[in-house]
């Protein structure tokens, strides 16, 4: 059986839909044509469905979901979280703005082919990376700083043998002397960091850079600093130190006295970059690379941390990273790829996608998204209350354990909109985060000009999905979902809603529209587990009282059974 992403993505449009009556709609002043009232609900559980409530944690042990309850016990589904699967429907279909993407910037280290290799090899070219110390945070200003250094590599047989350790120290041997990981190369080389060592009076080889001894050669002079490891990319035998030979060596140099570099937009950035869960289960909070696991409790215990930099045409600090070869930013973030998708034909530089001020369907409906821009506040006119289980409907089902995973946005071969010839299995290229120097004549615009592949959706599945495999008792996670059939009825509450609006909020609800007709065999997503085929939905209006703004109308009553 072939195996399916758990997800699709929609495109995204480049037109938002803005209604005449964007600058009209307020909860206090009444619309002409507006009505209001209410809309009961009953919701059903076509697979089983968890939406996430307590969480049993215990060390050492797997963590428990269980479906959400009341104070009196009984299980419900939060009015929040039917509100949001509404409004991302209702995005889409009335051509709203991509208001759910967050502004993540991205990581970059490809050696693996052209041309974004050529891309990452430019930016971080041996004699551009720098060194310096990370230090704490300035108890007065809160600055975060840099202090230059230099630094210069050293042999790790050499620095094996002046700590008094085994040559093969580094290897990781079964023995357990050495490790990978950053922090267990410190604990195994022990305190004595603090050396002197003769270090090349000028830049050598191809990457222009100098060497440390410990012992004296020509054209070479006696320094002291301090010696950094960074992680071990793989492990060796051994008999024989594997690929990785040298670590590093960061020194003053009385010629070049420090600098310091305040940290601004590079810290987001390196943030970003290091500690986003890039699909990994969490362990115990934000999921971390290897070299920032170790160095970010020290940093937070106000220790300094060894990284490389590089510095932009202006010579200001524009990225940072734990190891020479650290993963710089991609020149575009999830908002840079937004700003892309603009309607064609309009001449438009970017498109309105980031700009807090639009006024489509779902804001009208549901309010603003305030999200620190410049936005005239205004309160939504549309409120979910919880769903409430109806008595004897809802039975648990049997527990799930799985290995669950976020989509990782910084796999951009899924997360941004490839040309047709974007396979590089079969001889293309893949559009990424960072524009391409490929021209748009040469029939790849997404390659000069990347858009994000869309929002992303998960389609409802037939069967469960097998849950996936591997990881520890801390990794894995073991949900309690009920089974399929379980009711839960709520109401849904709007006021001053215009026609088209009620309509567009009952075509969410119900997948159903005059002339369109009903499509019973449409389902919503809601709740966790949707890759293992848990919350398929199916919402129905039972009850509603409409009540129009003009009084002369009178009262219209909606019963739907």
């Amino acid at each position: 059986m072939p195996m399916r992403a758990p997800y699709r993505p929609i495109p995204i449009s480049a037109f938002i839909h803005e209604p005449p009556w964007k600058d009209d709609i307020s909860i206090d002043r009444p619309l002409e044509a507006g009505v209001s009232g209410w809309l009961d609900i009953t919701l059903t559980a076509k697979s089983p469905l968890l939406v996430g409530g307590a969480r049993e944690s215990v060390p050492n042990r797997p963590v428990h979901v269980h479906f959400h309850k009341r104070p009196d016990g009984v299980e419900a589904i939060q009015g929040a979280s039917v509100r949001g699967m509404l409004r991302a429907f209702i995005e889409i279909a009335a051509f709203g703005r991509a208001a759910f993407i967050d502004d993540v910037r991205y990581g970059l280290r490809d050696l693996s082919g052209r041309p974004t290799k050529e891309i990452y090899a430019k930016r971080l070219r041996a004699d551009k990376v720098r060194a310096g110390w990370l230090q704490p945070r300035d108890p007065a200003t809160q600055e975060l700083t840099i202090t230059t250094c230099q630094w210069a590599r050293a042999d790790v047989r050499e620095i094996a043998k002046a700590l008094g350790k085994r040559p093969d120290i580094w290897n990781g041997d079964p023995g357990g002397a050495g490790g990978q990981a950053v922090g267990e190369r410190y604990r195994v080389a022990g305190p004595n960091l603090a050396q002197s060592l003769f270090v090349d009076d000028a830049p050598v080889g191809l990457g222009q850079v100098r060497d440390a001894t410990f012992g004296q050669r020509p054209a070479t002079t006696h320094r002291d600093g301090e010696i950094v490891f960074t992680n071990k990319p793989a492990y060796g035998t051994p008999d024989q130190i594997d690929k990785k030979k040298r670590e590093f060596f960061f020194y003053d140099d009385p010629a070049q006295p420090p600098l310091t570099l305040t940290l601004s937009r590079a810290w987001g950035e390196f943030l970003a970059i290091n500690t986003w869960d890039e699909g990994r289960a969490r362990v115990g909070g934000e999921a971390r690379r290897p070299g920032w696991r170790y160095w970010a409790a020290r940093h937070a215990n106000g220790h300094r941390t060894p990284v490389f930099y590089i510095v932009d045409d202006d010579g200001e600090l524009d990225a940072f990273g734990t190891a020479m070869m650290f993963r710089v930013p991609h020149l575009l973030g999830a908002w840079g790829l937004l700003d892309n998708a603009v309607p064609a034909k309009t001449g438009a530089v970017r498109s309105r996608h980031t700009d807090a001020g639009v006024r489509d369907f779902p804001t009208l409906m549901f309010g603003p998204q305030l999200d620190g821009g410049d936005v005239a506040p205004f309160k939504g006119r549309v409120s979910v209350e919880d769903f409430v289980a109806k008595r004897g409907t809802v039975r648990p089902a049997t527990p799930i354990t799985a290995l669950l995973a976020s989509p990782r946005g910084g796999f951009f071969a899924a997360s941004v909109a490839q040309p047709r010839k974007g396979d590089s299995l079969r001889g293309g290229t893949y559009a990424s985060f960072t524009p391409l120097p490929i021209s748009a004549d040469q029939g790849e615009p997404l390659l000069a000009r990347p858009e994000l592949a869309g929002r992303k959706r998960s389609p409802s599945r037939s069967a469960a999905a097998t849950p996936a495999a591997g990881g520890g008792d801390t990794m894995v996670t073991v949900l309690h979902p009920v089974e399929a059939g379980a009711e839960f009825t709520g109401r849904i509450r709007f006021h001053n809603l215009l026609p088209e609006e009620l309509g567009a909020l009952v075509f969410a609800i119900d997948h159903w529209a005059p002339g369109w007709g009903a499509r019973p065999d449409l389902r919503h997503r809601l709740g966790l587990g949707k890759a293992l085929g848990l919350g398929d939905v199916v919402m129905t209006v039972t009850d509603a009282l409409i009540e129009p703004n003009r009084l002369d109308d009178g009262q219209r009553r909606l019963s739907r059974g």
